[in-house]
């Protein structure tokens, strides 16, 4: 059989494209819900900037330090998790981003791990630590990944940003102002998604 063309590469990967496309919009139909789905990256590139910057870049060596220990370790290393629980509203936030949604949900990973592992110790059961360290190498590769890249994500130079970015620096109220609105966003088009497009953190009154 001979192989393929780049333009039929192509055109079959737009194929694949459509079908999977076709099938979302009939599963979503089947469910009651429109055939399109509404926007998920809702969350301005200024607003997702100073979150990533004042939230969870400060977590970056935190996990880092945790992948390399306990890989080195040989072992699951109990942490106290609860510094992180300040920060999961934010993750949520950073979910509906376009450009730091993935990079954010990748710190957001490692610290769901950690606390499986907790649970996993706290339980007493075995525990495979060749799947452990599988998976802390392959978070570990991909958040370097994402630093080595990170200017293209955060600069802000070519999109005109730069007052709002100052404002939203400029007071902690600001922030909480803008991301009560992207909670209201939420709530008006949570009807609208399906469950694995949903995120819990964000009915919460309190954010």
């Amino acid at each position: 059989m001979a192989e393929m063309t780049h333009h039929q590469r192509i055109k079959e990967y737009r194929t694949r494209l459509d079908e999977a496309k076709r099938e979302r919009q009939e599963r979503r139909v089947e469910a009651g819900l429109p055939a399109e789905a509404p926007a998920e990256d809702f969350v301005d590139d200024a607003l997702a900037t100073v979150i990533f910057d004042e939230h969870v870049r400060p977590l970056l060596p935190v996990v880092t330090h945790y992948i390399g220990a306990t890989i080195k370790a040989g072992r699951i290393i109990p942490v106290d998790t609860s510094y992180f629980d300040d920060v999961e509203p934010y993750f949520a936030v950073l979910r509906y981003s376009d450009k730091l949604s993935m990079y954010s949900g990748l710190v957001r990973g490692v610290v769901r791990s950690m606390r499986q592992y907790n649970a996993v110790l706290d339980s007493g059961e075995p525990y495979d630590m060749d799947d452990v360290k599988h998976s802390l190498h392959k978070s570990a590769r991909m958040m370097k990944l994402f630093h080595e890249n990170e200017s293209s994500l955060t600069d802000l130079r070519n999109e005109g940003l730069y007052e709002r970015v100052a404002w939203l620096r400029d007071s902690e109220e600001n922030v909480r102002e803008e991301i009560h609105k992207v909670i209201a966003h939420y709530k008006e088009i949570e009807p609208l998604l399906e469950e694995s497009q949903k995120e819990g953190e964000l009915k919460y009154e309190n954010n």
